[in-house]
């Protein structure tokens, strides 16, 4: 794999040139170095993790983030960014301080004409990580509307979700049960909506470089509703968060 992404010999550190760190476990730490740590010049950009095919690779989640923070604290411009977890059947990148995957590749994914290992070439190829990662907007296309996709902290999200439930509540005449429900149907086509732009491969390579998406794409935000409700009145029934 690593031959295709373009890797040369010197790009790449085995566990035995790999320094083992301590990293927290619970309440506890323990000593850990991955497999192999993928380099730009000095600086390592992402590592990847092979646990055995009977191994469940989101129990190892925590030594890899942990190592990737212990690893980005030495360097100013907190250069490794991705993990990769492997157990040969099962193999997923995640950004190194998130919970979900960016991408899964299963093992009959490996394929030059598979546009999950494409996005894979576009998240992790050679010549993308010798270039440095971008930053968040500095590639951007200039001419074209973008909608950026930010992770909010819980605050945020309950007082999002009351907000909404009460607009439905009060404007709809409806009870707190009733629009509950109401609610509900919303986060479904939202979450609906999220996993469709995630199984597009582009847009996935965007979103995991932390790059706004073009706003024609994102269907589910007030963006969208707003131009719905300037061409269609009949259409502002819907809602978006």
């Amino acid at each position: 794999m690593l031959a295709d992404l373009e890797y040369r010999d010197s790009e790449i550190k085995t566990k035995k040139a790999i320094q083992e760190l301590r990293v927290p476990k619970g309440r506890q730490t323990e000593l850990y170095r991955p497999d192999y740590l993928l380099m730009a010049g000095l600086s390592p950009r992402w590592l990847i993790d092979a646990k055995s095919t009977d191994e469940r690779i989101e129990d190892f989640t925590h030594q890899c983030a942990g190592y990737a923070l212990q690893i980005n604290r030495k360097f100013v411009d907190r250069p490794l960014r991705y993990y990769m977890l492997t157990n040969g059947l099962l193999t997923r990148v995640y950004v190194w301080d998130q919970e979900e995957a960016v991408l899964s590749l299963r093992f009959g994914d490996f394929s030059d004409t598979n546009s999950r290992f494409q996005t894979l070439r576009e998240l992790l190829g050679a010549g993308v990580v010798r270039a440095g990662w971008p930053e968040s907007r500095g590639s951007l296309r200039v001419n074209r509307p973008h909608t950026g996709l930010t992770r909010p902290n819980m605050d945020v999200v309950k007082k999002a979700f009351l907000r909404c439930h009460r607009i439905i509540w009060k404007s709809e005449k409806m009870s707190p049960q009733a629009a509950f429900v109401e609610f509900a149907k919303m986060l479904f086509v939202k979450l609906w909506e999220d996993r469709r732009l995630r199984d597009t491969p582009v847009l996935m390579a965007m979103i995991s470089k932390g790059e706004p998406l073009p706003a024609s794409d994102v269907k589910f935000s007030t963006r969208w509703v707003e131009e719905q409700e300037t061409n269609k009145p009949e259409s502002r029934g819907h809602f978006a968060l």
